[in-house]
C-alpha cells in the first residue's frame, strides 16, 4: 500500500499507480495523487481508487468499449437473436456518449443520449436501449446509479385475426409453402424460428408429440445470415401433442427416404414473414403479422378456459404476465356472448328483487 508524504503546504498526497500509456512509442507510467489534510484521510482516498481499479470497473475505458466488451462477455450466454438486437443498439445508438471515458458521463448526458434515441423510435426501442446502457454501465461502473426518464409505452392496437381470419388464411394458404407452417402457429403457437428449426426427428409418430428443441435465428457476427440456436427461453424447449388432422398432413409431406436430421421446411424465418405478408396484401386482408397467429393461439386457449400453467407450457412463455397482458386477447363474439350472459345474471338478480319488492308491499 502507497504512504502518503507530506507536502510542503501542509496537505498530504498519496500516488498511486493507475495505468500504462503509450507515449511516441514508449511506455509511460501514469499515476493518480490523492490529496487530503490528513495523512489517514489521502492513505484512505488512494486505497478506494485501488478497491474500485481492481474490480471490473476501470474509469479510463470509453463507453464504446464497454459496450464492446459487454456485449462480447455475453456471446455464448445470452441467445443469438438478442445478442443481434445488442449489436444493432451498439452500431445505430448512443454516438454521443462513445468516446467519452465511462467515469466522466454524467446523468444529464445519459438522458440526452434517451431523448435524440426516443426521437423517431418507438418506446419499446428506447426501452432496450436503455436496457443495454445501464447492463453496460453495471458491469463496469455498478457504483453509478442511472435514473433517467424513459417515454412512456403505450399498448399497441395491432390486428389479431379470429376465427374467421384464421380459416380465410388457411383458404387462401391452400396448396403454398405457407400452410403448415400457419397451422404449426395457429393451433401449435410455434415461433416462426421454431417452425424453421423443426427436423423430422422431432415428430413421434407413436405417441403423437412434436418436440422443439433448436430455432433458427439470426447470426450474430453477420446479420444477413443464419444460424441453427437453442430455443429463446428455457421454457420454449417443449413437446406439443399434435392433432391427428396435423400429424397426418406432416406425414404426407414427409419424403420416402429421410434423413431424422433433416429440416422440415427449407426455409429462413424471412421468407416466412415475407410469403405471409404478400398474400395479405394481395388478398387485401388486414395487416397482421405471422407472429400475430400466435396470439391468436394464446387468445383461443383463453377463451377456452384453459389453465394458465398449461397455456404457458403449450406456448413456450416464460413470463406470465407477458402472456396474459401481451398475447391474450379478446374475440368479439366470445365478449358478446360474455356480455349477453353477465347481463342475464344481474337482469335475474334485478327482477328477483322487484319481485321480492312487491310482494312484501301486497
Amino acid at each position: 500500500m502507497a504512504k502518503a508524504k507530506k507536502m510542503p503546504s501542509g496537505q498530504w498526497r498519496t500516488l498511486v499507480y493507475s495505468h500504462t500509456d503509450l507515449v511516441d512509442g514508449r511506455k509511460v507510467r501514469r499515476y493518480e495523487s490523492f490529496t487530503a489534510p490528513t495523512k489517514k484521510e489521502s492513505e484512505f482516498l488512494a486505497a478506494q481508487f485501488l478497491l474500485k481499479k481492481s474490480s471490473t470497473y476501470d474509469p479510463r475505458i470509453s463507453f464504446g468499449a464497454a459496450l464492446e466488451k459487454y456485449i462480447k462477455s455475453k456471446e455464448h450466454i445470452l441467445s443469438p437473436s438478442t445478442i443481434v438486437e445488442y449489436r444493432n443498439i451498439e452500431k445505430n445508438y448512443f454516438d454521443m456518449l462513445k468516446p467519452i471515458q465511462i467515469s466522466k458521463i454524467t446523468m444529464p448526458m445519459i438522458q440526452t443520449a434517451i431523448n435524440e434515441i426516443s426521437f423517431g423510435h418507438a418506446a419499446k426501442t428506447v426501452k432496450n436501449a436503455y436496457g443495454l446502457l445501464t447492463a453496460t454501465f453495471s458491469m463496469f461502473r455498478p457504483d453509478f446509479s442511472i435514473r433517467v426518464t424513459l417515454p412512456k409505452i403505450h399498448p399497441q392496437s395491432l390486428p389479431v385475426p379470429d376465427d374467421e381470419d384464421f380459416l380465410r388464411l388457411l383458404s387462401l394458404a391452400k396448396d403454398t409453402q405457407l400452410y403448415i407452417p400457419i397451422l404449426l402457429a395457429a393451433v401449435l403457437s410455434l415461433r416462426r424460428s421454431e417452425i424453421c428449426g423443426l427436423q423430422w426427428q422431432d415428430i413421434d409418430q407413436s405417441r403423437s408429440t412434436l418436440t422443439v428443441r433448436r430455432s433458427i435465428v439470426r447470426c450474430p457476427s453477420a446479420t444477413t445470415s443464419w444460424t441453427v440456436s437453442t430455443p429463446k427461453t428455457i421454457r420454449s424447449g417443449r413437446s406439443v401433442l399434435l392433432p391427428p388432422f396435423l400429424l397426418s398432413l406432416l406425414l404426407d409431406m414427409r419424403p420416402k427416404k429421410f434423413n431424422p436430421t433433416d429440416f422440415i421446411f427449407d426455409f429462413t424465418p424471412d421468407k416466412i414473414t415475407n410469403g405471409f405478408r404478400r398474400m395479405l396484401k394481395k388478398n387485401q386482408l388486414p395487416n397482421f403479422r405471422f407472429h400475430s397467429l400466435r396470439h391468436y393461439s394464446a387468445s383461443v386457449m383463453l377463451a377456452l378456459n384453459v389453465p394458465d400453467k398449461y397455456a404457458m407450457e403449450r406456448g413456450g412463455w416464460s413470463d406470465f404476465s407477458i402472456m396474459k397482458n401481451r398475447y391474450q386477447h379478446t374475440f368479439t363474439k366470445q365478449r358478446y356472448t360474455s356480455d349477453v350472459m353477465i347481463n342475464e345474471y344481474f337482469s335475474n338478480l334485478f327482477f328477483h328483487e322487484e319481485n321480492a319488492t312487491r310482494n312484501a308491499t301486497r
